[in-house]
């Protein structure tokens, strides 16, 4: 599940009226008829203050990713369609899916990178809204929607799917080489190790390159270690480089 901060202070009640009237626009290629939905004028969209939400999780991996900020239209339940990544409420969570089907009462969501759909379907009374962008260091992308949202989805999902079998396949090789200590012969990196206290905990945190790869935790005899460190350090042997 992802999670999200919500910030609140958008009145969309207001002004569903005026943006998302039913008009005839066209969205495909010249010549093709026109199709019925919301039309936003780019300078009215620009001016709204849209909803941001903090983007936790890794269940829409190749789409957002931890520390992206989601910009969220509020729109009517009926303006959505399949293809759409969606902000919604489940449970008091706010979670940001791919809308992939409907069905009475509502819309069928899954994760781009969950191997399974969402377990029920969102409600009208679930929607926040549809995302609209993504904000990632102070540049924002436009999120894609309808035909182009079910094609990205498609080809997320596929790909997730190849790297949890590549991952699946790896796991068991992995562990051998882990146990048996064998990249400690090829792989020495520069390790450096600091302790801290905080109040009546002790811990230490291994450093490489100046990030956190691993911390111990001696009283509660707890070892984190980040992948692919966890090949060359663990608690007894860990040496201060």
């Amino acid at each position: 599940m992802n999670r999200f901060g919500i910030l609140q202070g958008f009145d969309h009640k207001k002004f569903l009226d005026f943006l998302f009237c039913q008009k005839s626009f066209n969205v495909g290629k010249p010549g093709e008829g026109p199709s019925r939905g919301m039309v936003i004028n780019p300078s009215i969209l620009s001016n709204l203050r849209l909803i941001r939400l903090a983007f936790r999780g890794r269940s829409m991996r190749g789409a957002f990713k931890d520390g992206d900020c989601l910009l969220v239209l509020p729109v009517s339940f009926d303006d959505l369609q399949t293809g759409d990544v969606v902000a919604f409420d489940s449970g008091g969570r706010s979670i940001a899916h791919r809308i992939v089907g409907r069905q009475a009462g509502g819309y069928i969501t899954q994760g781009d990178a969950n191997p399974k759909r969402d377990r029920h379907c969102i409600t009208p009374g679930q929607l926040i809204g549809r995302v609209v962008e993504r904000e990632r260091g102070g540049r924002r992308s436009p999120v894609r929607v309808g035909m182009q949202g079910c094609l990205q989805g498609a080809l997320l999902r596929l790909a997730n799917q190849v790297f949890r079998r590549i991952v699946l396949a790896l796991t068991m090789p992995y562990r051998l080489i882990s146990a048996s200590r064998l990249a400690t012969l090829f792989w020495r990196p520069q390790i450096t190790t600091a302790h801290f206290s905080e109040g009546k905990r002790d811990f230490t945190k291994f450093i490489h390159r100046g990030k956190t790869v691993a911390c111990w935790f001696p009283q509660e005899s707890r070892w984190t270690c980040r992948k692919p460190y966890d090949l060359i350090l663990n608690p007894p042997d860990c040496i201060d480089r």
